[in-house]
């Protein structure tokens, strides 16, 4: 067989032959030239990229997903350790408040309790004080469940309750004694700046599981009082579901996410079923599950755990400080299945493989394609020539395969490449009104008819961008401005709101303002009342108080919503110019509001109408005004307290100071009759 093979090869009509064939090639269809070529890269491409391992591009995703698991867990855990470093810090602050140390300084705690008390007036109105505190950290933060402050007795001072719907104070009667409870135990004998801080667990009232389950987690502080006695603990029960709330964002993919304590149980799964185990008493816990992975998981430190079909990435959260004490443990498992779903192994590797055996495979399509490139050559050599000169004569060149149709083709672009010049000149002119058409290129006049459009477009989006960077430019600039101004007045209200004000009126380039504060001193006698005006007339500006939902003001006051108006009631208001008094074009009533509690509001009178970016840039300042105003109002209840307070004990001072000189006099005087 082989002898006959090679006498073949030897045979010089065989090269006669093949020669024959190869010139025959020039009949066939160009598709058919380039389908033998092309089909037969391909086959190499397949049969290469069945016989390549995909082991290292397995690896390689792998440790892209990975990693990216990796700082998803960073973040959840770091999510939960930042919300325990929060509520260890409003605690902190808590047990550090003035009130506190004044009702412990007042309580002599080596006396009964009707007797401890030092002056009554005085211990109630702090305790009255701490209260409102308690109630309004418990507003602004929304996840303390309760707020406690115990004496060193376990007696509950102060307490107040959260359940989701409203916060209420409890009453005298109602606060019970705590004293053989585990967290006042162990929190009473700790020494200073040392927390306490419990395991997650169901909440139970009255020794009842709360029905239903409410997962809690208790902080707690000790409290000295100046001459370092312990005088009783400040302790906040959190809502555990806010920890939760955190997960269950990233629980919406294919992976498990667990949560578990340090003696296995979980905290968090998918399966509420096998939650709380540790408290409802069952025997479903993480131990149970995995008990290959039980020492690794609780061995106290992080690390990734890789099985036949899982990889387990677990970290721990450590409650009080880092590395040592009580932690949780976030695991996330990962199902290698899922894992490399994602991605298709074929795909990346015929295409890395077939990239490369693509080229060997053109050296052999060009074997066959050896007739297409001369033809081509001379339109080549024709499109160059069209690129450098305006003018190009028509080729001469009968063929009736793919090329020579090409050839026709082309020749009708000569024709029309002069329209086309014309045209492209008569739109860099920006002449779009020009009408043109172009002989057998439907296609490409539908083409330049479209760049037209798509150029005006462009035109118009560009101007939109533009205005709109105008817009947040002034907006920026105007926001730089007031914030400014509020640093400059942190603690004087009326330069403050002078300046605010004047600032309005000026970047508006509107023509009157007025700035009124909410007056709550008297709760019986609320009002708005007018702190500051920008060239008010006389009428308008004697107007100094005005009663909540009374006019337009106090309407925007009441509903805490902006007033706009561009038809103006007569009468209203009026603006003063050299050509006399006239009605202002637009009449802007913003309310000041922070966390939905109103501190005034900015009234704007314009000759110009104000344009809606306008306004929400107005909303904007009123608001962190509003957000100044509170502040300084906080300080000045402060200051005006700290004065009372500090009067009041000079008072007490010279009080006792007159005792102690009459009770002299009166040992004096008794020795001189006796």
């Amino acid at each position: 067989m082989k002898k006959k093979y090679f006498m073949k090869l030897n045979n010089k009509n065989f090269f006669n032959e093949i020669t024959a064939d190869y010139l025959k090639l020039r009949d066939i269809p160009i598709n058919v030239k380039l389908i033998i070529g092309i089909s037969f890269a391909f086959i190499i491409v397949i049969a290469t990229t069945i016989a390549v391992p995909s082991k290292l591009f397995k690896t390689a995703i792998k440790d892209i997903n990975l990693k990216a698991t990796e700082d998803r867990v960073n973040i959840k855990c770091k999510n939960i350790s930042n919300f325990l470093d929060n509520v260890k810090n409003d605690i902190k602050l808590i047990s550090e408040l003035p009130q506190i140390k004044s009702i412990i300084e007042n309580v002599n705690p080596l006396l009964g309790k009707n007797d401890s008390i030092k002056n009554y007036d005085f211990y109630d109105k702090k305790k009255k004080e701490l209260q409102l505190i308690f109630k309004r950290i418990s507003q602004s933060r929304g996840f303390y469940m309760q707020l406690r402050y115990l004496d060193e007795k376990g007696n509950e001072v102060i307490r107040i309750d959260n359940n989701k719907k409203f916060i209420k104070i409890i009453p005298e009667k109602q606060l019970q004694n705590k004293k053989n409870r585990d967290y006042f135990l162990e929190t009473i004998h700790f020494s200073k700046n040392t927390f306490y801080i419990s395991e997650i667990n169901l909440n139970r009232e009255k020794g009842k599981m709360e029905i239903p389950f409410n997962p809690v987690i208790r902080c707690a502080l000790p409290i000295f009082d100046s001459m370092d006695r312990k005088r009783g603990i400040v302790i906040a029960n959190v809502f555990a579901d806010k920890i939760f709330s955190e997960l269950d964002v990233f629980n919406k993919n294919t992976n498990e996410i667990f949560l578990i304590d340090e003696d296995g149980f979980y905290l968090y799964h998918k399966d509420l079923t096998k939650r709380w185990g540790k408290d409802l008493e069952t025997n479903k816990n993480f131990k149970i599950d995995f008990p290959e992975l039980e020492e690794k998981v609780l061995s106290n430190l992080s690390g990734v755990i890789e099985t036949e079909n899982r990889i387990i990435l677990h970290q721990n959260i450590f409650i009080l400080n880092k590395n040592k004490g009580s932690y949780f443990v976030m695991l996330e498992v990962i199902n290698k299945k899922n894992f490399f779903k994602t991605v298709s192994e074929l795909q990346i590797i015929s295409a890395i493989i077939g990239g490369i055996v693509f080229i060997i495979s053109l050296m052999f399509v060009y074997f066959f394609s050896q007739n297409i490139i001369e033809p081509i050559f001379l339109l080549e050599k024709s499109i160059y020539a069209m690129e450098n000169s305006d003018t190009q004569e028509t080729l001469n060149l009968e063929s009736n395969d793919e090329i020579g149709k090409m050839i026709k083709t082309f020749n009708i672009m000569i024709e029309n490449r002069k329209k086309m010049i014309d045209f492209a000149e008569n739109l860099r002119k920006r002449k779009y009104d020009v009408k043109v058409k172009f002989s057998s290129q439907g296609s490409l006049g539908k083409s330049l008819i479209k760049l037209k459009e798509d150029l005006l477009e462009a035109k118009i989006i560009d101007e939109k961008r533009k205005k709109e960077d105008k817009i947040r430019n002034w907006e920026t600039k105007g926001m730089s401005i007031f914030s400014e101004i509020q640093r400059q007045y942190p603690n004087n209200l009326k330069k403050l709101c002078d300046n605010i004000l004047r600032g309005i009126i000026k970047y508006l380039k509107a023509n009157q303002g007025g700035l009124f504060i909410y007056n709550d001193y008297d709760k019986t006698d609320i009002y708005l009342e007018q702190i500051s005006s920008y060239a008010f007339d006389r009428k308008k500006h004697l107007q100094k108080k005005i009663e909540i939902g009374d006019g337009m003001a106090g309407t925007c006051a009441l509903e805490k919503k902006t007033i706009y108006l561009e038809n103006i009631p007569n009468n209203y208001i009026s603006i003063s110019s050299g050509l006399g008094n006239s009605n202002p074009s637009s009449l802007l009533i913003t309310p000041m509001v922070v966390n939905n509690n109103l501190f005034g509001i900015i009234e704007i009178a314009s000759f110009e109408k104000l344009k809606k970016y306008e306004i929400n840039f107005i909303e904007k300042v009123a608001n962190n005004l509003a957000s100044s105003v509170e502040t300084i109002k906080i300080n000045e209840k402060t200051k005006n307290l700290l004065k009372n307070f500090q009067e009041q004990s000079k008072k007490l001072i010279q009080q006792e100071e007159e005792m102690r000189r009459n009770i002299e006099e009166m040992k004096i005087s008794q020795e001189k009759n006796s």
